[in-house]
């Protein structure tokens, strides 16, 4: 079995300085977002700062998952 682990809020890995969709704006409180799941989140963060879906939710997990195989 394979597990993917999304650390959106930095609890397992302090990974806020991995940028993977540039200079957004992420509400801290946790009662903002609709769906609190990575890919809810992902997707209402993006619908906020206005970045165009088609395709970006598999291009963030794969980008996101480089980057932390490198900061570890």
């Amino acid at each position: 079995m394979i597990a993917v682990i999304f650390d959106i809020d930095g609890t397992l890995v302090d990974s806020f300085q991995l940028d993977v969709l540039g200079d957004v704006i992420i509400k801290d409180n946790w009662k903002h977002y609709k769906n609190v799941t990575d890919t809810g989140i992902l997707r209402q963060i993006m619908d906020e700062n206005k970045i165009c879906e088609e395709g970006q939710i598999g291009k963030v997990r794969n980008k996101f998952g480089e980057l932390v195989r490198r900061h570890l």
